[in-house]
C-alpha cells in the first residue's frame, strides 16, 4: 500500500518561495525598472526553454527582494520574453492591481487577499443603494462615511467605469449614477481585470517562482519513494512540491510520485 502525502496551506512558504500576494505586489511595485532591465538584457541573450533553475536571493524569510530582481534581470534567458510582455500589458492597466497599489495592501495571506476584494464588492453595492442619495448638493466628503468615501476615491483612481464627483455632487449626477449603466460596467471591468490578475498571478508562478533554485527543502519528504500526493493548493504548492522532492525539475519529477 502506498502512502498518502497531503500538501496544505503554508507548503510553499516552509520551503521559503515568494508566493505571498505581497510579493507579488513587490513586483509591481518594482516593475518599471525591472522590465526596462529585463528587456535590455533579453535582446542580448535570447529565452532558453530548457534550463536550470536560478539562485535568487530572497531574505530570510523567503520574501522577494530588489536583490532577487537583479538576480532574475541577470539570468533574463530563463524567463519567457513573450508572457514577461503580457504580465507587462496587464500591470498597466489592471483595475485590481492598481487598486491594490493604492491603497497600500500589506497583508500576505491568500484569505486577507480575496476578502479585500470581496470589501470592495461590499462597498460597491452600498454606493449604488442609496447611501449615496444624501449628498444631493453637498460636498461628498462632509456626508458620507469616510470609509466609504475612500472607497470612492480609489475606484475613481483604480477603474474607467466609476467617475463620481468627489465635490458637491448634483441630485441630477446621483440620479444618473444609481439608474444609469455606471454599476454593470464597473462590475463587468472588475470581473475581467479580475481574470487578467490571476493570469498575471499564474505567470509570476510560472515565470518567477519556478526558477527559483530553493535553499531549503524537506528531507524527510525527499526520502519518501513511492506516494500518492493529495494537494489543496495545486497552483501555489506544485514548485513547492518538486523542491520537496530534492530540487528536481517538474520535467524529471518521478513517475512513483502520483498527484490525486
Amino acid at each position: 500500500m502506498q502512502d498518502v502525502l497531503i500538501i496544505g496551506n503554508g507548503f510553499d512558504l516552509y520551503h521559503k518561495l515568494p508566493t505571498r500576494y505581497t510579493d507579488f505586489l513587490f513586483l509591481v511595485r518594482n516593475w518599471d525598472s525591472f522590465y526596462r532591465e529585463y528587456t535590455n538584457n533579453i535582446k542580448n541573450d535570447s529565452y532558453k526553454r530548457d534550463h536550470e533553475q536560478i539562485a535568487v536571493r530572497v531574505d530570510d524569510y523567503g520574501k522577494l527582494t530588489k536583490e532577487a530582481l537583479e538576480d532574475f534581470v541577470k539570468n533574463a534567458s530563463t524567463i519567457n520574453p513573450e508572457r514577461i510582455d503580457l504580465l507587462n500589458d496587464i500591470i498597466s492597466k489592471n483595475a485590481w492591481i492598481k487598486y491594490f497599489m493604492k491603497s497600500g495592501y500589506e497583508k500576505e495571506g491568500w484569505i486577507d487577499f480575496e476578502g479585500e476584494i470581496e470589501k470592495v464588492l461590499v462597498y460597491i453595492e452600498r454606493i449604488f443603494h442609496g447611501e449615496i442619495n444624501q449628498a444631493a448638493g453637498k460636498l461628498l466628503s462632509a456626508t458620507l462615511d469616510p470609509d466609504l468615501f475612500n472607497m470612492i476615491k480609489l475606484l475613481n483612481e483604480s477603474t474607467n467605469s466609476l467617475q463620481i464627483n468627489v465635490g458637491v455632487i448634483s441630485e441630477m449626477e446621483i440620479r444618473s449614477l444609481i439608474f444609469g449603466e455606471t454599476k454593470k460596467k464597473l462590475l463587468e471591468e472588475l470581473h475581467l481585470a479580475l481574470n487578467d490578475l490571476i493570469e498575471a498571478l499564474d505567470i509570476y508562478l510560472g515565470e518567477f517562482v519556478e526558477n527559483i533554485k530553493p535553499w531549503v527543502y524537506s528531507e524527510q519528504i525527499k526520502a519518501l519513494s513511492s506516494i500518492n500526493i493529495l494537494n489543496f493548493n495545486a497552483k501555489w504548492h506544485s514548485v513547492a512540491l518538486d523542491v520537496a522532492l530534492g530540487q528536481i525539475s517538474k520535467s524529471q519529477k518521478p513517475r512513483k510520485f502520483k498527484e490525486i
